[in-house]
């Protein structure tokens, strides 16, 4: 089989895919491609999908993000042409990638019911998470009178931001090494999703590329 991607967006897709830290499988169609991962403490789940042009039937197949990550450095332009034979993941015919074996296991998705929605700058959140990581493991995020509020809070220090809107109210406590890691790469504006003590749903939409992220909560005492 063999389909056409954005160099830059299958770049982002794996990326964002590769932070679970675990091998990953792909399901390709000739509109679109499509990985859902968690990581290995069951912490984290990532929902990436990137637009492709192809002429194929649906494939899974068993990837190591890290290694396609070096390995794409080789690869320069615009568009890249992703063939699969039975045992390679070729890019552009230049660079072949051993693939792994596919399980039979599906992962589940939770249903949620997130009562808060709001809009943010994520790369004004990232730094204030990297920055709250001097003081704390965890932030809160709290959603009252119509706004977001991000609190990070260590045994003397403080830190608190408005940052924008938010439709509902609630509040949750989550990690701030993971949503380190989930933000990094991201600069554009985010959607995020909570409930008090439930996970944490980050939606980007970069056009061709999307990704969810979900974060499961720390339950306070």
């Amino acid at each position: 089989m063999e389909v056409v991607v954005n160099r830059k967006g299958f770049e982002k897709f794996i990326r964002a895919i590769d932070k679970a830290g675990v091998s990953s499988e792909i399901e390709i169609t000739k509109n679109e491609m499509k990985s859902v991962v968690v990581d290995a403490g069951h912490v984290f789940m990532i929902k990436g999908k990137l637009a492709c042009m192809g002429k194929s039937n649906n494939i899974v197949i068993g990837t190591d993000t890290s290694k396609i990550l070096k390995l794409l450095k080789l690869i320069k332009g615009e568009t890249l042409t992703l063939k699969i034979d039975k045992s390679k993941l070729w890019l552009n015919d230049n660079v072949g990638i051993g693939l792994m074996d596919v399980s039979n296991d599906k992962i589940k998705e939770p249903e949620l019911n997130l009562n808060v929605l709001a809009e943010t700058d994520l790369s004004e959140l990232h730094n204030i998470i990297k920055t709250g990581m001097n003081i704390s493991d965890y932030c809160r995020f709290i959603a009252k009178d119509g706004k977001l509020i991000v609190e990070i809070e260590g045994d003397v220090d403080i830190i608190k931001f408005e940052l924008g809107k938010a439709q509902g109210e609630g509040k949750a406590l989550y990690s701030l090494d993971i949503l380190d890691t989930l933000l990094k790469g991201h600069n554009n504006t985010g959607k995020l999703e909570f409930a008090t003590d439930k996970p944490l749903k980050v939606s980007i939409d970069e056009g061709d590329f999307k990704v969810e992220y979900l974060l499961a909560p720390r339950i306070e005492d």
